[in-house]
């Protein structure tokens, strides 16, 4: 089940659909990160292992009391939530059996179980290689052609498996990927990979396009594709952005001096 679904069942109250899953899928996580949940019932749902990383939950009700007094609370044993997460006035986290976990912890998490798929045209290899090696170094696994696959009559059949268990596909865009043969195939298969698992209820796998010209995007308008321009930006701030997009982290705020705001009249 994806989060879409998850957030979906939340919605329309629906915990026997819910229930009934996580019995059938004992070892779902389900991911409720990044998630504002307003005024949601959560004291019905089996919440236990589930991702609250950075999710607001101070309007939500994990606590409620019945008629004779007594109270019910949503089941958060082992749900992971960080320093971004907030819980309702005077809800106590940790005596609802939630774990705690750092960035450095969630980044290393990610990272362990991260596979990311490239896709790009062979005249873009030496800044892709630059990519990859950059990738490498944050202890993300890649997948290239020119590295991991060899020419041969299984090609294509071993691009496809090695893409069906990727987490991550990014293609990288540009005009010499348009139209090509290769690039054309990934893409239109990471496509497919993205609708199969959604008609299967499983996580789909995430894209991400980087535009390194003026090469539009696909028309098509997929909800789970990021897309990232490099153009007139440097290396590492493109790089960065790629790691935190596969890592799912939130950008650091900019500071900014606002003493020059302090005559500032709005007009």
């Amino acid at each position: 089940m994806d989060k879409d679904e998850a957030l979906h069942l939340i919605e329309k109250r629906n915990w026997h659909l819910w229930d009934q899953y996580r019995k059938l899928h004992p070892d779902w996580c389900p991911d409720l990160s990044e998630v504002k949940f307003g005024t949601a019932v959560l004291t019905v749902f089996d919440l236990s292992n589930a991702n609250l990383c950075g999710s607001d939950l101070s309007s939500a009700r994990l606590v409620s009391k019945l008629e004779d007094g007594s109270e019910i609370r949503s089941n958060l044993h082992n749900a992971k939530y960080d320093i971004r997460t907030i819980f309702p006035d005077g809800f106590n986290a940790v005596a609802a059996r939630a774990q705690f976990v750092t960035r450095k912890e969630r980044e290393k998490e990610i990272r362990s179980r991260s596979s990311v798929f490239i896709s790009y045209a062979r005249s873009d290899g030496k800044i892709v290689r630059a990519i990859d090696q950059w990738l490498w170094s944050k202890g993300i696994e890649t997948h290239i052609d020119d590295r991991d696959f060899f020419a041969g009559p299984e090609l294509q059949d071993e691009v496809m498996r090695v893409m069906r268990a990727c987490d991550v596909i990014l293609v990288v865009l540009s005009a010499a990927s348009s139209g090509r043969k290769w690039p054309t195939f990934e893409r239109e298969f990471a496509k497919q990979l993205t609708d199969t698992a959604k008609r299967e209820g499983l996580n789909p796998p995430q894209l991400i396009y980087v535009a390194i010209d003026d090469t539009p995007y696909p028309s098509d308008s997929a909800t789970e594709r990021l897309n990232i321009v490099a153009k007139g930006r440097n290396f590492p701030s493109v790089c960065d952005e790629i790691h935190r997009s596969i890592l799912k982290i939130p950008g650091s705020k900019a500071e900014m001096n606002l003493d020059e705001f302090n005559d500032y009249v709005f007009r």
